[in-house]
């Protein structure tokens, strides 16, 4: 008598990649967070994540979930995915503003209102603005 098991490789690797994917959601590491949010996740930017290629190691790790089947971050705001697949001029910047950062949304928005008053401030100021 022979008894078989079946082993899915596939459903092992993505709980790998699912656990590993809610570890770095919450985890600290040099220059902070990775990701800020309540429900979905932006990928944070500072000069210490920057300088540490951390986005950028991100990104790989994305792809590379990706192409192995694994489990990508349900939590991960569909900016980042819109981003990935359709390219940076697929994404709204004063849209995302309005989304995520608001006083940022209001400020631009404001300044864009302004731009005749804030070229005349520049010229009065004598500022060579580029």
């Amino acid at each position: 008598m022979y008894i078989f098991s079946v082993i899915d490789t596939g459903g092992v690797f993505r709980n790998v990649t699912e656990t590993f994917w809610q570890n770095i959601k919450l985890k600290r590491f040099i220059g902070g967070k990775l990701f800020d949010g309540d429900q979905s996740y932006l990928i944070q930017q500072n000069s210490d994540i920057i300088e540490w290629m951390y986005p950028q190691t991100i990104g790989k790790i994305l792809f590379w979930t990706w192409l192995h089947v694994g489990s990508w971050p349900k939590w991960l705001d569909p900016l980042h995915f819109q981003y990935i697949i359709e390219g940076d001029e697929s994404v709204m910047c004063l849209k995302a503003l309005r989304e995520h950062i608001p006083y940022l949304y209001f400020l631009a928005n404001d300044l864009n209102l302004r731009q005749d008053e804030l070229e005349h401030w520049i010229i009065h100021n004598g500022l060579n603005v580029s």
